[in-house]
C-alpha cells in the first residue's frame, strides 16, 4: 500500500442541502481517521484541507464567466473555484506516488478529483457508487444542484470542461466508467444510459447477480486496459434505514453486509489508485450512525488495499 494523502473538502455548496461540508470535520476531526488508519498499520503521507472559505473569497474571474454559461446551476461558480485547487492537490498527490484519499463534502468535489487524477493517469476507470447517476448537465438538470452532474462532468458530456479544471485533465472514456447500485434517475439520465452504453447496474442488477458478482464485473469493466482505477463513493448508496445522515436519502438501498463486501472487493484491485468519499451529513445523521459506518467503510477499503 503506497502512502495516503489525505485531503478533506469541507464543502456542500454543490447539494442541495446544508451540512455535507461538515463530514470531513467528523470523520478526520471527530472521529479521527487518519489516527485509525496508523493503529490498522496504514500509512498517512501527509494530510492536507482545501481551504475552502479562503478560496470563495477569492474566485477566479472566469469563474463568473463559467457560472453565466451554467445558467439556472447553483454555486456554479464556487464549485469550479474549490474544484481547481482539489485537482492541483490530487494531481500532486499522485504523481508523488501517493494514494488520494479525498473526504467531503459533497459529490460535486469529485470534478475536482477526477480533473487532477486523469492528468497522472492516461486511461483511469472509474466505478461510481451512488444512489444517483449524477449524469445530468447544465442543461437538464431540474434541482440545479451541481453535485447532480459530477459524473457526466467526469465522463465530458457537462458545459464545464475537466480541461477548465485542470489544464492536463482528460475526460473518463465511456468504456471505463461503472454506475453501481443508482435508483433514482432523473428522465434524461435514463435516455443517456440507454442510448449511450454507459455501463450501469441497479439495485435490481444487484439483486439479481448478487453484490460479489455485480462488483467483480464492474472492476472487469473499469479496469479493462486501464492504468488507475478510483472509486468515487456516496455514503446514500447504502439504505437509508442503515445510512440515515445523508442528504438525498433513497430507499431501497444496498445493506451494510452488502456495501463492505463491494469495496473489499474492489479494494483487492491491484489497479485502486484514489478514492472518493462523500456526502455525509452529520446534521441529519442518528447518533453518529452514518459517521462511524463511512468511517469504517473507509478502513475495510484501505486495509483490503493493503493485503
Amino acid at each position: 500500500m503506497r502512502d495516503i494523502t489525505l485531503l478533506s473538502v469541507p464543502f456542500g455548496l454543490g447539494a442541495g442541502r446544508a451540512g455535507s461540508e461538515l463530514g470531513p470535520a467528523k470523520l478526520v476531526g471527530e472521529l479521527d481517521l487518519a489516527g485509525s488508519l496508523r493503529r490498522h498499520g496504514l500509512r498517512i503521507g501527509d494530510e492536507k484541507e482545501i481551504a475552502v472559505a479562503s478560496l470563495l473569497k477569492a474566485m477566479p474571474p472566469d469563474a463568473a464567466g463559467y457560472a453565466g454559461k451554467a445558467s439556472g446551476m447553483k454555486h456554479a461558480a464556487e464549485v469550479l473555484s474549490v474544484s481547481r485547487a482539489l485537482a492541483a492537490e490530487g494531481a500532486a498527490a499522485a504523481a508523488a506516488g501517493h494514494f488520494p484519499l479525498f473526504i467531503g463534502g459533497d459529490h460535486s468535489m469529485a470534478i475536482g478529483s477526477v480533473a487532477g487524477l486523469t492528468a497522472r493517469y492516461e486511461q483511469m476507470g472509474i466505478i461510481w457508487f451512488d444512489a444517483h447517476a449524477d449524469l445530468n448537465t447544465e442543461t437538464t438538470s431540474f434541482t440545479g444542484n451541481m453535485h447532480g452532474i459530477s459524473l457526466a462532468a467526469a465522463i465530458g458530456l457537462t458545459t464545464l470542461s475537466l480541461k477548465d479544471v485542470y489544464r492536463a485533465a482528460k475526460p473518463i472514456a465511456l468504456e471505463r466508467a461503472v454506475l453501481l447500485g443508482a435508483r433514482d434517475l432523473d428522465p434524461a439520465e435514463e435516455r443517456f444510459i440507454q442510448q449511450s452504453g454507459l455501463t450501469y447496474f441497479s439495485k435490481t442488477d444487484i439483486g439479481r447477480l448478487g453484490i460479489e458478482e455485480t462488483t467483480r464485473r464492474a472492476l472487469q469493466i473499469a479496469c479493462k486496459d486501464a492504468d488507475g482505477l478510483h472509486l468515487s463513493f456516496d455514503i446514500d448508496s447504502v439504505d437509508p434505514g442503515e445510512a440515515p445522515g445523508t442528504g438525498t436519502p433513497v430507499p431501497g438501498g444496498i445493506s451494510i453486509l452488502e456495501v463492505r463486501l463491494a469495496l473489499r472487493i474492489i479494494g483487492s484491485s491491484a489497479l485502486l489508485s484514489s478514492a472518493d468519499f462523500v456526502e455525509l451529513n452529520p446534521l441529519l445523521d442518528q447518533g453518529e450512525r452514518t459517521s462511524k459506518l463511512m468511517h469504517s467503510l473507509i478502513a475495510e477499503l484501505l486495509l483490503a488495499h493493503s493485503s
